[in-house]
C-alpha cells in the first residue's frame, strides 16, 4: 500500500472497526499523525499569542478529528495480527490508565513524598504496556496468505 493511499484509507475507515489494516496503511498512517499531534501540542502551548490562534485552532481541529482515524486503524491492525477488538481495548486501557493515573497524581502530590514510588510504578507499568502493544503493532499479520490491498 502506498503512502498517500494508506492515509486516504485510514480517514475512509474511521468509523469502521471490522477488518484488518495492513502493517504499512497503520504505519504510514502512523507516520503522519504523530508530527501532526506535536504540531498541534507545540501550537497549543502558545495559545494565549493573538497570531497563533488561528493556527492552534486548526492543528487541534485536526488531531481531535482524527482521534476515530487512529482508534479505528488500531484496532484493524489488532484484527490483523489475530486479537479481537475487546483484547485490543483492554491493552489500550492498560496502558493508558496508569498513565492518566499518574498525571492525575502528580497534579495532587509533592514529587518528593512517599506516593512518589506509586507515581513511578504506574509510569512504569503505562510505559511497559505502551512497549507491548508497539509489539503487538509491528507484528506480522496472521493471514499471511492474503495479499495486502
Amino acid at each position: 500500500m502506498t503512502f498517500f493511499n494508506s492515509i486516504k484509507m485510514c480517514y475512509m475507515k474511521s468509523f469502521d472497526f471490522k477488518g484488518r489494516a495492513s502493517k504499512s496503511e497503520y504505519w504510514w498512517f502512523w507516520l503522519v499523525q504523530v508530527p501532526i499531534t506535536f504540531i498541534a501540542l507545540g501550537a497549543l502551548g502558545t495559545w494565549n499569542s493573538e497570531k497563533f490562534d488561528v493556527l492552534s485552532g486548526v492543528f487541534l481541529g485536526i488531531t481531535i478529528a482524527s482521534i476515530p482515524a487512529n482508534l479505528s486503524s488500531m484496532i484493524r491492525r489488532f484484527h490483523d495480527a489475530g486479537l479481537s477488538t475487546k483484547q485490543c481495548l483492554k491493552k489500550l486501557f492498560y496502558a493508558v490508565a496508569p498513565f492518566l493515573f499518574a498525571v492525575n497524581l502528580m497534579t495532587k502530590i509533592d514529587l518528593f513524598s512517599s506516593f512518589a514510588v506509586v507515581l513511578l510504578i504506574a509510569l512504569l507499568f503505562s510505559a511497559v504496556s505502551f512497549f507491548l502493544l508497539f509489539i503487538i503493532l509491528i507484528g506480522d499479520s496472521v493471514y499471511e496468505d492474503e495479499e495486502e490491498e
